[in-house]
């Protein structure tokens, strides 16, 4: 089966053979890589109680599990760490998923009732930049505009929002805030002569205030 995207409400699903009694389940996702997002897949097939994709290893530590099968009878839920998304209607088919944030083998299951023939599968998509992102921006939140005596704390934490090029949050970020290297400065005679742009007494030039960084 080929997925082809058309436009952003339009999914065409076209079979290698004529389906008999397909059972489509479309679920959109976001956050995925954009470049590979398919990491690992696994099918099986089997009759009894239990539906079950089988175990595959993932090569990715932040994967989203999709997992979906085809019953001879009904699945009544997800199985362990996944959440339904759907049980299709008449069909008792099964859509459901769960977000993992290391490498290591992971199969989905379902169980079915009564007990009959089932075929499962498992796709595992790739998060964003690894899972958390890759920092691409940065806007400070709070903390701004606010002053502070020399060698005291300032009054409100200083924030920030990091964003990966998907502009999904990324967590686990170290940023470190500087103050400027420079900032107000002058120089301020008691000197009359202290006039336009020198003073004749001191030498010093008129007091001069650049902006803070």
């Amino acid at each position: 089966m080929q997925l082809r995207r058309q436009d952003v409400n339009t999914v065409t699903v076209t079979f290698t053979t004529a389906a008999i009694y397909p059972d489509i389940r479309i679920a959109e996702y976001s956050g995925l890589d954009p470049v590979s997002p398919l990491d690992v897949a696994v099918g099986a097939q089997g009759s009894n109680g239990t539906s079950s994709s089988g175990a595959v290893t993932t090569t990715n530590a932040n994967d989203l599990l999709v997992g979906a099968n085809l019953v001879q009878t009904i699945t009544t839920g997800p199985g362990s760490g996944y959440t339904n998304r759907v049980i299709t209607t008449p069909d008792g088919d099964i859509l459901e998923d769960r977000v993992v944030t290391a490498i290591g083998s992971y199969t989905a299951t379902a169980p079915v009732s009564p007990s009959g023939q089932w075929v499962m599968q498992m796709a595992a998509f790739r998060a964003a930049g690894g899972g958390v992102g890759t920092a691409t921006t940065i806007t400070a939140t709070a903390g701004t505009a606010q002053s502070a005596t020399v060698g005291t704390a300032f009054a409100a934490q200083l924030q920030a929002m990091v964003k990966d090029s998907l502009s999904n949050p990324v967590s686990g970020v170290t940023v470190t805030f500087a103050s400027p290297g420079s900032g107000a400065s002058g120089h301020f005679c008691w000197r009359s002569e202290h006039r336009n742009d020198e003073c004749t007494g001191c030498g010093k030039h008129r007091p001069s205030l650049p902006p803070t960084a």
